[in-house]
């Protein structure tokens, strides 16, 4: 049993390094020890940290505690966009972390979830709390169509 934890806390390191390679992550910048603790997040019991479900986010963000980062590249927000949150695109985060706030929560967010469970887990590694929209921006859609979309305070 000790083996397959083992193998399986590999495939998910190697998954999620594979992924930083797209963020232009660099372990080397890491502080020592810090390796450590991020390894220790992303083991599987850890990992329902760092996602939020829509209505838990509609709840931090009514209320002012988080901020919601689209994480998309410029052509598909070009297509549709939402009017509210930051748009900064994953391989653009390296440089614009002074562009986030340190005391909110930051929720990264694309119309799925891979490229915001990727941005979410580098911004934890840059000392940020950060998760990701779990069921994506295609679900927040959803979620709000019609008058739902009454739910989210926009520019109040």
């Amino acid at each position: 049993m000790e083996k397959i934890k083992r193998l399986f806390l590999y495939l998910i390191i190697s998954k999620y390094l594979d992924m930083f390679k797209f963020l232009s992550y660099n372990a080397s910048k890491l502080k020592k020890g810090a390796t450590m603790e991020f390894i220790k997040e992303i083991y599987p019991e850890n990992m329902k940290n760092i996602k939020v479900n829509i209505e838990k986010f509609l709840e931090l963000y009514n209320n002012g505690k988080c901020v919601l980062v689209d994480v998309r590249e410029p052509y598909e927000v070009a297509v549709w966009q939402l009017n509210f949150g930051l748009k900064i695109p994953a391989r653009e985060l390296p440089e614009n972390l002074d562009k986030l706030p340190k005391d909110k929560i930051i929720i990264t967010a694309c119309p799925g979830k891979e490229r915001s469970n990727c941005s979410a887990m580098y911004l934890r590694s840059k000392g940020f709390d950060a998760r990701y929209l779990e069921d994506g921006l295609l679900g927040l859609m959803g979620y709000l169509k019609s008058s739902k979309a009454k739910e989210i305070k926009i520019g109040e």
